[in-house]
């Protein structure tokens, strides 16, 4: 890891980049003053008020076990199920051969731009694009995917559109489920281990609002989801993060976005006022595989749903998204697969962190 990240990496440092870009009083839902372009800027990250620390791969069973974001029980029903031969492989069949719906054509649609931010718009704006209208702009054509560079990958983020391992713990054994034949195979339609999220690539848009007016659409690589409910989700880039601070700070201003354009879309429900949630985000990057943990208190939710006096948080009264990175998980090492395999299984079973 030799890229350094000029992103805050705590409350102290978010509010003196925030004075220097003078938005330290200001809301993610007022961007009518910000200048559009076509990625994720400085002024729009520091709204999303995020912290980011990096963390070691081997780090994460320790934080794992004393946050409890995958409990023990869980994860020794994963390692069993990734012991068995051939487990893995029954259950996504069994997964594959369930009926279901026709896929919509916005699940399939792979053009879109993964975030997409809606500045409020002025009379005065209002007014010139409506004389402008009589014209069609020109639609540049995109380059091949495997052509562009790594300022056209993240050219993407069209900003001015409306649119010791963890097996080596004592496990317990899960009992073999047998494969369904005959009518009962049929006519059941959910057995125990097919209640496992499922892993799907959707591209999911997650947006955020203000009252009825969007502020911004993120989209993701894919998700996690047990039922209808979005339990984790993945983003995918062909180069490495820490190729360059240039690269790292936008691969998360860019993750940034999209967890808490989850959260706006999908706020958890408050049991305690005192709790703290979390999420999962998996990133690819290339060979590499990143866990991001997200967590955050409802003040937080207030803040990003523009609910009440959250929406409007001033000095001491700001909270903040912490974004907990860790890795890399190297591909090609076959003990970090193995370590990663058990957690992602892991937060499948449990539906999440």
């Amino acid at each position: 890891m030799s890229a350094l990240s000029k992103l805050p990496k705590n409350p102290q440092d978010w509010a003196r980049i925030a004075q220097q870009h003078s938005v330290a009083d200001s809301s993610i839902h007022d961007l009518a003053d910000l200048n559009s372009g076509s990625q994720v800027e400085t002024k729009q990250f520091l709204l999303l008020r995020a912290v980011w620390k990096g963390r070691r791969a081997l780090e994460f069973r320790n934080d794992c076990k004393d946050h409890d974001w995958i409990s023990r029980d869980v994860l020794k029903k994963a390692t069993s199920y990734l012991e068995g031969t051939f487990a893995m492989v029954q259950y996504y069949q069994r997964l594959s051969i369930q009926p279901r719906q026709k896929p919509s054509d916005e699940e399939i649609d792979l053009s879109s731009p993964k975030v997409a931010f809606s500045p409020r718009v002025t009379r005065s704006q209002a007014a010139r694009r409506y004389q402008g209208s009589t014209s069609r702009p020109e639609t540049p054509s995109r380059p091949p995917k495997e052509d562009m560079s790594i300022d056209e990958h993240f050219g993407n983020l069209d900003l001015d559109s409306d649119t010791s391992s963890l097996n080596s713990d004592p496990l317990g054994s899960l009992s073999y489920h047998s494969p369904l034949s005959g009518e009962v195979g049929k006519q059941c339609q959910s057995i125990e281990d097919e209640q496992i999220g499922a892993w799907t690539l959707y591209r999911k848009p997650f947006v955020v609002k203000a009252s009825a007016t969007k502020v911004y659409e993120a989209r993701v690589d894919g998700l996690l989801r047990v039922k209808d409910r979005t339990c984790a989700i993945v983003e995918v880039k062909p180069f490495i993060r820490y190729g360059s601070e240039k690269t790292l700070d936008r691969i998360r201003m860019q993750e940034t976005a999209q967890m808490a354009a989850w959260i706006a879309q999908d706020p958890p429900v408050l049991k305690n006022p005192n709790t703290k949630f979390r999420r999962l985000l998996v990133s690819q990057d290339h060979g590499e595989v990143y866990l991001i943990i997200a967590t955050f208190d409802y003040q937080y939710v207030e803040y990003i749903c523009a609910l009440g006096t959250g929406s409007r948080g001033k000095g001491s009264t700001h909270s903040f998204l912490e974004m907990r990175e860790y890795g890399p998980f190297e591909v090609k090492s076959p003990e970090q697969m193995e370590q990663l395999g058990i957690i992602l299984l892991g937060a499948s079973i449990q539906g999440g962190l």
